[in-house]
C-alpha cells in the first residue's frame, strides 16, 4: 500500500513539472560538444566503477552485465533526448534506434532464458505479475498527466513481446524450444511485410493489431505510429531468443577458449575482435550512401515542393511557412533539416530493420570474450540499468516536457546548468518509483519480500 502512495506522489510530481506550467520549459538545442562529453563521461564512469561480480554471476550475459548494458543505453537515451532536437543528425538517430533494438534484444533473450530455466506450465499469475510491473507506473503517469498508455512507446512494445514469448513457451510447450523460436521468426517475417505501410498493399501487422486499435492509438500517437514501432525492430527479440537457445553452446565455446594455452588463445581473441570490427564496418559503411542520397532527394524536394505542406518524404518540413520567411542564409539549415528527415526514413526501411542486431551481437561478442570481461561489471551503471523502466517513463515529465519536444528549465537559457539541477531530482524520483513499483506489485499479487525483489527487476 505504501508503494501505491509513493507512486501517486511521483505522478503528482510529474503533473507539477509537465502539466501545470509551474516549471518553465525551453526548446532543445543541439549541443554536440556537451553530448560528446556526456557520452565520454558514461565511458569514464564505467572504467572507474568496474568491479568483480558477485559469485555465480560470471557467465555469458549474466544479470550484472545486462543491467550494466541497460544502464549505459538508458543514459545515452537521456542525453540524446535532452541534447538532440528533432530532426536529429543521422549518427545520433542511428544510435538511438540501435539502443531501442538492444532493449528488445534483451527482452527476447530474457524471456527465453527464463522459459528454458523453469518448467513452462501455464501460470496466469506469472504473466500478470510481469505485465503489472511493466505497466503500473505507466498507468499512474498516464492518469496524472492525461496522456494515453500507448504514448509511452516502450511499455506497450515490451508488453506485446512479453505476451508473445510467454504464450509461446507455455501454450506452445508441446513444441521443442527451437520450433517455438521458428514460430516467432515466422511472426516477425509477417509483421515486417509492407513496413512502409503503403495503404495499397497488404499489411499483416495492420490486420494483426486491428482488434487492439482502440488501445494502441490516441490523439497524440496514431495507430500508424504503433505499426511503425512494432515493425521496425521486430527481428531484435527473435535474435535475442536465438542467442538464449544457444547459450549453453556459446558458454561451452568460451570455456574451451579459456582453457587453451596462451599461444593459442591469443589468435582466437584476435579473430573474434577482427570479426566484430569487420561486422560493424560493414554495418556502418552504407550509412554514408544513405546520407548522400538523402541530400540529393532533399535538394529535389526543396526545389520542386516549395509550397507543399504534406510532403510524405520530409514530413512537411518544406512547407510554405518555412520558405516564405526564409532568407538565403536560412536555406542551408532548412535543406539540412529535410535531408535529416529523409535520411532517417531511408535508414529505417532500407537498413535498420534487417541489420540492427549486428551492433548488438558485436557488443555481446566483445563484452563476453574473456573471463575478465564476463566476471566484471559496473555496479553504478547496473544500478541505473535496473531502473531503466522508471527512467524511461519519467523522462517525459521530469527530464523533458511538452511531449519530449522541450526541456525543463528552472534557469532560462542555460541547458547545461538546468541538466545539472534537474538530473539529481529525476534520478531520485526514478529510484523511488522503482522501489515503490516493486512493493506495490508485490502487495497486489500477494508475494513476500523475496518475490518483491525479483519483481523489481522485471523489465527487459
Amino acid at each position: 500500500l505504501r508503494g501505491l502512495v509513493v507512486l501517486m506522489g511521483v505522478g503528482l510530481l510529474a503533473l507539477l513539472c509537465d502539466g501545470s506550467g509551474a516549471v518553465a520549459a525551453s526548446k532543445k538545442a543541439y549541443l554536440k560538444e556537451v553530448l560528446a562529453v556526456a557520452v565520454a563521461g558514461v565511458g569514464l564512469a564505467w572504467a572507474v566503477t568496474l568491479r568483480q561480480n558477485p559469485p555465480g554471476r560470471e557467465g555469458l550475459l549474466n544479470a550484472c552485465q545486462t543491467d550494466e548494458w541497460k544502464g549505459v543505453m538508458q543514459l545515452c537515451l537521456l542525453f540524446y533526448h535532452y541534447l538532440a532536437p528533432s530532426p536529429q543528425p543521422l549518427v545520433a538517430y542511428t544510435l538511438a534506434r540501435i539502443i531501442v533494438a538492444a532493449f528488445l534484444f534483451q527482452t527476447g533473450y530474457g524471456r527465453t532464458m527464463s522459459a528454458l530455466a523453469k518448467s513452462s506450465s501455464f501460470d496466469p499469475k506469472a504473466v500478470f505479475t510481469i505485465l503489472l510491473r511493466l505497466n503500473l507506473l505507466t498507468l499512474v503517469l498516464a492518469m496524472a498527466t492525461k496522456r494515453s498508455w500507448n504514448d509511452y512507446y516502450f511499455t506497450p512494445l515490451v508488453s506485446f513481446w512479453t505476451i508473445v514469448f510467454y504464450l509461446l513457451h507455455t501454450v506452445g510447450v508441446w513444441l521443442c524450444p527451437r520450433t517455438r523460436v521458428v514460430v516467432v521468426g515466422i511472426l516477425c517475417c509477417l509483421l515486417s511485410l509492407n513496413a512502409r505501410r503503403d495503404p495499397e498493399q497488404f499489411s499483416f501487422a495492420a490486420l494483426f493489431f486491428y482488434p487492439l486499435k482502440p488501445i494502441l492509438s490516441s490523439k497524440t500517437t496514431p495507430f500508424d505510429t504503433w505499426l511503425f514501432r512494432s515493425q521496425l525492430d521486430c527481428f531484435s527479440p527473435l535474435v535475442g531468443a536465438v542467442v538464449a537457445l544457444n547459450h549453453q553452446k556459446l558458454s561451452n565455446f568460451l570455456a574451451m577458449v579459456q582453457g587453451l594455452p596462451p599461444w593459442r588463445k591469443g589468435p582466437v581473441y584476435v579473430l573474434v575482435y577482427i570479426g566484430a570490427a569487420g561486422a560493424m564496418a560493414l554495418w556502418a559503411w552504407p550509412l554514408q550512401f544513405v546520407w548522400s542520397d538523402a541530400g540529393d532527394a532533399a535538394a529535389a524536394c526543396v526545389q520542386n515542393c516549395s509550397t507543399c505542406t504534406t510532403c510524405k518524404r520530409c514530413g512537411g518540413s518544406n512547407s510554405s511557412t518555412y520558405f516564405s520567411s526564409a532568407s538565403s542564409s536560412h536555406a542551408a539549415p532548412i535543406l539540412e533539416c529535410v535531408q535529416r528527415r529523409i535520411a532517417q526514413e531511408d535508414y529505417n526501411y532500407q537498413h535498420h530493420a534487417f541489420l540492427c542486431v549486428v551492433p548488438c551481437l558485436a557488443y555481446v561478442a566483445l563484452r563476453n570474450l574473456t573471463s575478465y570481461c564476463r566476471s566484471h561489471s559496473s555496479p553504478l551503471l547496473g544500478f541505473i540499468g535496473a531502473r531503466s523502466l522508471e527512467l524511461y517513463l519519467l523522462q517525459y515529465h521530469l527530464w523533458l516536457t511538452d511531449g519530449a519536444r522541450s526541456i525543463l528549465s528552472p534557469l532560462h537559457n542555460h541547458p547545461s546548468l538546468n541538466g545539472l539541477i534537474v538530473f539529481p531530482i529525476f534520478m531520485l524520483a526514478a529510484h523511488a518509483a522503482h522501489e515503490a513499483s516493486g512493493d506495490a506489485v508485490g502487495w497486489l499479487v500477494g508475494v513476500g519480500c523475496a518475490g518483491t525483489r525479483e519483481i523489481r527487476g522485471r523489465f527487459c
